[in-house]
């Protein structure tokens, strides 16, 4: 694992949840995390690629964000379902 860099088998380099009234993290078998991992196991290399940019190198080129923003758009369509 590595910060500077994304790795595909990395279980770090994945989206997390945060419950903002606990504090604790979201387990995987919550639905919420259930819609996040469903909307990440759908998005492509470059979507999954700017999300590690954007969050752990604090990226703002606007591909990555828009590239975020999709992602994150996916992740509520899945949570909506």
């Amino acid at each position: 694992m590595s910060r500077e860099r994304y790795d595909e088998e990395c279980s770090l380099c994945r989206p997390a949840a945060i419950d903002l009234q606990s504090g604790e993290i979201v387990p995987d078998d919550h639905p919420m995390m259930q819609a996040i991992d469903r909307a990440w196991a759908k998005a492509g290399p470059l979507h999954r690629q700017a999300f590690h940019r954007v969050t752990c190198l604090n990226s703002r080129t606007p591909l990555d964000l828009a590239l975020v923003r999709e992602l994150q758009q996916a992740m509520q369509r899945e949570a909506a379902q």
